[in-house]
């Protein structure tokens, strides 16, 4: 019975160690791929609210009831204390007997008084492990009606233990990923479009290309929605890019490209817009047939009006966001709309929040080392330790350390016997000891459905702005 228990106890421990490791690396992974700075943020205030509930709902069930569960717990501590005492003063007393008769024993003698008392010590210390095994046996049923609230705790320590790990892991994955923008900042990327990828060939909904983090997730997400709007409502087929350079400044061959290379547009009603925000130029750039709904000079008077004004105050959320809504209204024929500062991205704001992450892995590790720290402290308190308990209370087996100060005492040339064999003649000591008791990262694919553009073309219509 106290085998199988054991077996299940170390089944249970390595299932959570496994899923731990393994939803570890799925959630670094997710982080690092789909990951934002938000998301991070919400789950990590989530965790920690639920962390903290869990443990002060469990505490004050701990210390409502009626009969504690630590109350019993003493009562079997003090029971081991008595065992562990009267196996301590045999020990003590065979330890005595052993050293009065060794001092007018020659050494073979003592070589046998040793071995007798020893034998005398292993055979109570037995006995003293089976009085255990009974004890805790009784505790076994004498602890069943605090049985529910132990479970309670272990399962909620063990998914605490599992989501610590995936949430720490989702967050690390977001810091690599921002950390990894931040090099590829640091070296500067000239663009052309067959260096690009268009996520609505991954995920239909989307079809902003936002490598550098120019403008913000929750930016590309509105953008998102109104091309998308834009696509379904009036059949216009759109790719935006937001860029830091653009290969030799050349705005216009890259948006050509674009078209030329991805086809964008349905019927020839395709829109690349390309915002290279490094190199201070814009590019609006219409299919065949868009041209004709869209003019280039509306496009010109849109970007002038809704686009360059917000680029000039450093501002390339609000700008992307007032262009498109302005282009949706114009294809739709209705009032365009009021230019506003209300998306503007605060960048000291997100990049507080970005540096915060490191902070927050920080206090993912502290908060388990607290719920190690609490696992001990409950057990404590549960009875979940009584057999390391009463291991720690038994003294150390004296007659293991007498028999390597034998020679010491005694001298001669069998010193090497005591060592643990060997036939060298000479005199001398010698002490052995001791004891006992990588990485990487990818982009990974989500399971959306992917879109595709219809197959159009583009005569350069359009319009390029400047600041």
């Amino acid at each position: 019975m106290k085998t199988k228990k054991k077996l299940l106890n170390i089944l249970f421990l390595l299932v959570v160690i496994m899923t731990s490791v393994v939803l570890l690396f799925i959630s670094i992974n997710n982080g690092f791929s789909n990951g934002s700075v938000s998301h991070a943020q919400t789950l990590f205030w989530g965790y920690f609210a639920i962390f903290g509930g869990g443990v002060l709902t469990l505490g004050i069930l701990e210390s409502a009831s009626e009969n504690p569960c630590h109350d019993a717990v003493d009562v079997f501590k003090k029971r081991i204390d008595n065992l562990a005492d009267g196996l301590n003063a045999s020990g003590l007393d065979y330890t005595k007997k052993y050293i009065n008769a060794r001092n007018t024993a020659n050494y073979n003698q003592a070589l046998d008084m040793h071995s007798m008392y020893k034998t005398y010590y292993l055979v109570r210390r037995e006995k003293y492990k089976q009085q255990i095994d009974e004890l805790l046996e009784e505790w076994a049923t004498a602890g069943k009606p605090y049985q529910l609230t132990s479970i309670l705790w272990k399962v909620f320590l063990s998914v605490a233990v599992i989501a610590q790990f995936t949430s720490c892991g989702y967050t690390l994955g977001v810091d690599i990923k921002n950390s990894d923008t931040e090099s590829k900042e640091n070296h500067q990327i000239y663009w052309t479009a067959k260096d690009v990828s268009l996520p609505h060939l991954q995920d239909s909904t989307c079809y902003v290309f936002n490598p550098e983090n120019i403008v913000s997730e929750h930016t590309v997400s509105i953008l998102n929605e109104k091309l998308q709007q834009m696509d379904q409502e009036l059949g216009i087929e759109s790719a935006v890019f937001i860029v830091g350079h653009v290969q030799n400044q050349d705005i216009f061959r890259f948006a050509q490209d674009v078209f030329d290379l991805y086809k964008i547009g349905r019927n020839d009603r395709g829109l690349v817009m390309v915002l290279a925000y490094e190199d201070h130029v814009y590019r609006t750039h219409t299919g065949y047939a868009l041209e004709s709904e869209l003019t280039d000079a509306e496009c010109h008077q849109l970007e002038a009006r809704y686009l360059i004004p917000y680029l000039k105050a450093g501002q390339p959320d609000s700008a992307m966001i007032h262009l498109t809504s302005a282009f949706y209204n114009t294809l739709e024929n209705k009032p365009l709309p009021y230019a506003s500062s209300s998306y503007s991205r605060n960048t000291e704001s997100d990049t507080n929040s970005e540096d915060a992450l490191t902070g927050y892995v920080f206090l993912y590790l502290l908060g388990l080392v607290i719920l190690f720290i609490i696992y001990f402290v409950v057990g404590d308190i549960r009875g979940w330790h009584l057999r390391i308990y009463a291991k720690n209370k038994r003294q150390t087996n004296i007659f293991k350390k007498e028999l390597s100060i034998l020679p010491l005492l005694f001298g001669g040339n069998d010193f090497m016997f005591f060592s643990g064999g060997g036939s060298s003649s000479h005199s001398g000591s010698s002490r052995s000891g001791g004891s006992s008791w990588g990485g990487g990262s990818s982009w990974g694919g989500g399971h959306f459905s992917g879109g595709h553009y219809g197959g159009g073309g583009s005569g350069g219509g359009g319009s390029t702005s400047r600041w």
